[in-house]
């Protein structure tokens, strides 16, 4: 049996235990490749009143996971500080270890807006939910048990080169150099840690309409200073339609949060820290990125030193 056809079976029997009854649908969703895992939607047609539609992610990625073997249980707790909350977040539904680690969560209504139709309204209810995501309480007392956040791959478990399909590699030679200078003394901030989604895009967001119905992919969630999320979305949001909105983002979550000023140093670490898996762009975006990177990189090292908040 394929490793694919095997993954989907193996998904398949564990969410007939789950029900009772075996799923009438099973699709594979797009997502999870950044935490090496899969992920299936799961819907039950005959048994509205007992089943409703289940997400079940699947990590079948052991190297990642010798890497990480904590991400199952991360995820788990992260669903629930955020259902406690009240945010649109997937709720638990089981959670098991062998033959391959899964969690069944519920399904949420609503679908990811294609970034050209994205509107005013929706930038405006994702800042909302970035707002209602970072005021999320984390016990004292679970914070010492729980993951900080850290720029992906400063650890060196992957290199971070200059992309060979750059004409401009020297801009990101020097983001490099300064990315990997992360000083400790700012992973959660001057204000304690806050629950951060870490992967916080509008591919991560379901609405209906202009309404948000839904925030999911928490697995590799954490908690830090909550600004490593605002970087997330904004280089996403200059990838996919320029420098405006992803000041127009900053400034919607800004304004209505009471935080310090957006320190353009997360703009750096959410870019670079992306690298190893961007592959060859378009030039229309490629000059976008590395446009936004040139600027970041002149701000950083301009008048204000980069590794003080301002």
């Amino acid at each position: 049996m394929r490793a694919d056809a095997a993954a989907t079976e193996e998904v398949r029997r564990w969410a007939t235990r789950l029900v009772g009854s075996a799923p009438d649908r099973l699709t594979r969703l797009a997502g999870g490749q950044g935490s090496g895992s899969d992920v299936f939607r799961a819907d039950w047609t005959d048994l509205p009143a007992k089943a409703r539609p289940l997400v079940i992610r699947r990590h079948g990625d052991r190297q990642w996971l010798a890497r990480e073997p904590d991400l199952p249980e991360r995820e788990a707790r992260m669903l629930g500080f955020a259902a406690a909350s009240g945010l649109p977040a997937p709720r638990l539904v089981g959670q098991i270890s062998a033959p391959s680690p899964m969690l069944a969560m519920t399904a949420l209504p609503g679908r990811t807006i294609p970034p050209r139709h994205l509107t005013a309204a929706h930038l405006d209810c994702a800042a909302r939910a970035a707002r209602h995501l970072h005021q999320v309480p984390i016990p004292q007392e679970q914070r010492a048990t729980l993951p900080r956040y850290a720029p992906h791959y400063i650890t060196g478990t992957l290199p971070i080169l200059a992309p060979d399909w750059s004409h401009r590699p020297e801009i990101w030679r020097r983001a490099i150099e300064l990315y990997f200078l992360w000083p400790e003394d700012l992973e959660h901030g001057s204000h304690g840690p806050h629950l951060v989604h870490r992967d916080f895009h509008f591919g991560n967001l379901l609405f209906e309409g202009e309404a948000l119905c839904g925030v999911v992919d928490w697995v590799t969630s954490c908690i830090g200073d909550p600004q490593a999320d605002i970087g997330h979305m904004r280089w996403n949001l200059v990838h996919d339609l320029g420098f405006d909105a992803a000041d127009r983002f900053t400034a919607l979550y800004c304004e209505g949060s009471g935080a310090a000023p957006y320190h353009r140093k997360w703009d750096l670490y959410a870019l670079v820290g992306a690298l190893p898996d961007l592959p060859p762009l378009p030039l229309e975006v490629r000059s976008r990125l590395e446009a936004f990177l040139a600027e970041t990189l002149n701000v950083l090292e301009g008048t204000t030193p980069w590794r003080e908040q301002p």
